[in-house]
This record gives structure tokens, C-alpha cells and sequence, in this order.
């Protein structure tokens, strides 16, 4: 299946007889720089869907559960979310009439980059600093996983930080060098068994359940491996969530998730 997507993509853009780029009077090398930021905007703006809309939510959480994040963890998805991602790719693709080269550049290069900004690399600090300007580093996403809210709802880009910096969604780690990150992950589903795969596809159905078994008032997880907020450096850090829920830091999540 992971292999059908790219070469679905491709197909879909050799098929793709009007649009944007058809009707545009561009030469083949432009066509390709724009058709692969073109796309890598889409995704973006998808990716921020995910976030912010709680059905999406619920299936996309399944990424963000793993609280060893890792170069695995790239391919760590629901099998409903790559379903929808993938419509809405070849959509985007038809309509936009992006060209085929530009759709294996775009593939091509997101794989490196996500295996990449997904892995336990460091890379040297004056290289990262060149590189994060324009790329999406391991530095830069592993913001993006940690367990506090406002983290988890910054670093969308794939492969290009650009529009984490012109839609105001860009965050780094702290001037002192160490990242903000104080755990991984999600505030549920965190315990060893939630790891084997019959959890993992069962995360999105049991996400509210689960919130309301392990998380006591007071905002602290019960003895299953939920995160206990006192490890912790203060109690007002706001868990992860998607965006649009305007919710209050310290409300269980049988409160949070329950509406």
C-alpha cells in the first residue's frame, strides 16, 4: 500500500488534463519547484486539519502516541488517516494539474526529510541553525511530538519550515540549547501495551474512554502509564490536544474529551 500511494500520485498527475499549472505558461524546471511547494503547502494546511478538527484528530493521535518518537514513527499512521491523506493528495494533485515530475520530487524528497526529521539524529548546531531556515530538522520536529499542547500544535511543515514561519506556527528549542520537550507522546495511551498494534488501531475509538479510566479530576493519570502531570516543571502545562478545543489547562480529560 505504501508503495501504490506514490505511484497512484503519479498517475493521478499524468491524467490531470486542466488546472493551475496546465493553464500557466511555465517551463518544465518552475513547474517543478512550484508544483513541489505547492504541494508541500497542501500538506501543511492538511496537516494543521488533522490537529485542529477532533475526528481527524482522533485518527492522526495515533502518530503522536509513540513516546519514543523515532525514524518509525514516520510510518506510525491509522490505516483511516492514509486514506484520507491520500484522497485529499491525488485531489489536490488532479485539480492544481501539478506536474508528474514535480509529484516524485515532492514524494521523493518528503521521504528523506520525514525519515530524517523523524529520526534520533543531533545534528551539529551550526548546521542545523543553516538547514532549519529553510528544512525541517529532527531539532525542529521533535517540537512538534512533545506531550505539551502548545508544542504539539506548532512545526506542521513536511519538508519546508517556510510556512511554520509565515502562518506563525514555528517554534525552536529554548535559548539555553536543551529542548522545552518534558515527555513524548500524548497524555494517554502511554503505558507499555498500548504500543501493540491491536491498541494502536483501536486508539481513535477508545481515545475518550480512555480519558475518562485513566485521568482523575485533579489531573493526574491513574496507575496504567497515563502522564503524571507532577514530573512535570509546572502544573498549568497544557497537554496536547487538537487546537481548536479552547480548553482549560488543568480540566481532566474526561472533561476535555468528553464534549
Amino acid at each position: 500500500m505504501w508503495i501504490c500511494v506514490p505511484i497512484s500520485a503519479v498517475e493521478v498527475a499524468q491524467r490531470a488534463g486542466s488546472g493551475a499549472f496546465a493553464l500557466l505558461p511555465l517551463d518544465s524546471g518552475t513547474g517543478i519547484v512550484l508544483g513541489v511547494l505547492a504541494l508541500d503547502l497542501w500538506k501543511y494546511c492538511e496537516h494543521r486539519v488533522l490537529h485542529r478538527f477532533l475526528p481527524l484528530w482522533r485518527f492522526h493521535l495515533v502518530h503522536h502516541s509513540d513516546t519514543d518518537v523515532d525514524f518509525t514513527t514516520t510510518e506510525r499512521h491509522h490505516p483511516i488517516e492514509v486514506a484520507f491523506s491520500s484522497a485529499v493528495f491525488f485531489a489536490a494533485i488532479y485539480v492544481l494539474a501539478v506536474p508528474p515530475l514535480a509529484v516524485v520530487t515532492f514524494v521523493l524528497f518528503g521521504t528523506i526529510v520525514t525519515f530524517a526529521s523523524h529520526a534520533n539524529l543531533c545534528l551539529p548546531a551550526r548546521i542545523d541553525r543553516m538547514l532549519r531556515w529553510v528544512i525541517v530538522t529532527p531539532s525542529v520536529h521533535v517540537i512538534h511530538h512533545s506531550a505539551l499542547r502548545d508544542e504539539t500544535n506548532s512545526n506542521y511543515g513536511t519538508i519546508f519550515t517556510v510556512w511554520d514561519r509565515l502562518f506563525g506556527t514555528y517554534g525552536e528549542r529554548r535559548a539555553d540549547g536543551e529542548a522545552s520537550i518534558s515527555a513524548q507522546g500524548l497524555e494517554v495511551f502511554r503505558a507499555p501495551i498500548d504500543a501493540r498494534l491491536d491498541r494502536v488501531l483501536w486508539h481513535p475509538f477508545a481515545y475518550r474512554t480512555t480519558a475518562h479510566a485513566t485521568t482523575s479530576p485533579a489531573g493526574t493519570a491513574g496507575d496504567d502509564g497515563g502522564l503524571d502531570l507532577e514530573h512535570l516543571d509546572d502544573l498549568q502545562l497544557r497537554m496536547a490536544r487538537p487546537s481548536g478545543a479552547h480548553l482549560p489547562p488543568l480540566a481532566s480529560s474526561a472533561t476535555l474529551l468528553g464534549r
